[in-house]
């Protein structure tokens, strides 16, 4: 019997929602579309330093960062949500 199935390679991302003072809710331009700023953690950082690395090398800004709100695990060749999309915190 042979296993089919595809290993698990893959990487950890992070987005920040960032709020303005008048409550606008900072984008960024990626290719062709827009989302919150964010990117890859790198080996041994933890979940508030490696987004507040992405926002100091993406914005020049040192950012408060607080608790995960949402986890989501992802296909990235398709980007669709692969089963529960809503994981524990």
């Amino acid at each position: 019997m042979t296993d089919d199935r595809e290993p698990f390679v893959g990487k950890i991302t992070q987005k920040a929602i960032l709020f303005g003072p008048d409550g606008d809710v900072l984008v960024t331009s990626v290719d062709d579309h827009w989302e919150p700023p964010g990117g890859t953690f790198e080996f041994g950082e933890t979940l508030g330093g490696g987004l507040r690395r992405e926002l100091r090398e993406e914005l020049d800004l040192d950012a408060v960062v607080g608790p995960p709100v949402v986890r989501r695990l992802a296909r990235q060749r398709d980007r669709e949500p692969h089963g529960d999309a809503r994981l524990p915190l």
